[in-house]
């Protein structure tokens, strides 16, 4: 009986600098013979993960016709999961994002393998993993949490139902039981009073690279905008993102032809404040687009660090 062959996987290897010394590892792709390189180092786990599921999505073939749960590997049915469906997905990325630990821990492993006692150990090799620091600075090591480990669970959660559910691949002889950790209970809101904006918006003015936060502040305190919807507004229609009609007043928050999401994003009036802020801002930044661009571009909101 000819011996299976080996999962896609990833596996660190070391790298040496020119005296030979060792300086650090960096993620590699093992797919047969193949050895492919991520880039990422050792410390940058979470972007080896995502090429990972990249990969798998793009180049692996998985097997057809097979459906007992313990002759199915995991990353055979998450690589289907992640080429069928979330190709055409909105939230593509997010399912990659979020396959790519499922794809390192549980490769090699069969449906068959999927019980209480492997997605606690799961749930256990995950909370213990560092989430890479943005900052340098910054001391704490921060690590991930059960709720990340529910969110990658639960895609692999929906990979099976996938497979199981499909024509073309189920169904499965059995369905396997995954074990998720509690859902956390909903966060309290706070709320910033004028005064802690105002502080927060005459510190951020202080320096250049930093005025934009203290425009980003004042978009959120006076339309209630979420920060990541601000962060791609512009000043004309876009597909990127959402845009302020300074001459009708009014701040569309979703991209001109996107679809409607889960989170939606109605049309706001500008607070009057507002309002002429944006009218200032605006100016501004035409006159530094000035023989520079094409003033038409959607250029972005936040692009000038003027406030």
């Amino acid at each position: 009986m000819p011996r299976r062959r080996q999962p896609v996987r990833l596996y660190l290897r070391e790298a040496r600098n020119d005296s030979g010394g060792v300086r650090g590892g960096v993620w590699y792709i093992v797919d047969g013979p193949r050895s492919i390189s991520t880039h990422a180092s050792e410390a940058d786990i979470g972007k080896a993960q995502k090429a990972l599921a990249d990969y798998c999505a793009d180049r692996h073939e998985p097997p057809s016709g097979v459906t007992a749960p313990k002759a199915l590997l995991v990353d055979e049915v998450i690589t289907i999961y992640l080429r069928e469906h979330a190709e055409g997905s909105r939230s593509k990325e997010w399912i990659a994002h979020m396959a790519g630990p499922i794809l390192h821990w549980w490769s090699g492993k069969t449906l068959g393998d999927i019980h209480k006692v492997t997605c606690r150990d799961y749930v256990k090799w995950r909370t213990e993993q560092a989430i890479k620091q943005q900052s340098k600075k910054a001391k704490a090591v921060r690590k991930v949490s059960d709720q990340t480990a529910r969110h990658e669970l639960s895609v692999l959660s929906a990979a099976v139902h996938y497979f199981h559910e499909d024509p073309n691949h189920g169904p499965l002889d059995a369905m396997p039981v995954i074990e998720m950790p509690p859902k956390a209970g909903q966060r309290e809101d706070y709320f910033l009073t004028r005064e802690q904006i105002a502080e927060r918006v005459h510190a951020a003015r202080r320096k250049p690279e930093t005025r934009h936060v203290a425009r980003m502040l004042l978009i959120g305190f006076y339309s209630g905008t979420r920060p990541g919807a601000i962060l791609r507004l512009a000043w004309l229609p876009s597909t990127a993102g959402g845009w302020i009609d300074v001459d009708a007043g009014i701040l569309h928050r979703k991209p001109a032809r996107s679809q409607e999401s889960n989170k939606r994003q109605p049309r706001a009036k500008l607070h009057h404040r507002l309002l002429c802020l944006a009218r200032y801002w605006r100016k501004a930044e035409r006159r530094l687009l000035s023989g520079q661009t094409d003033q038409n571009q959607a250029a972005p909101v936040l692009g000038f660090g003027a406030a």
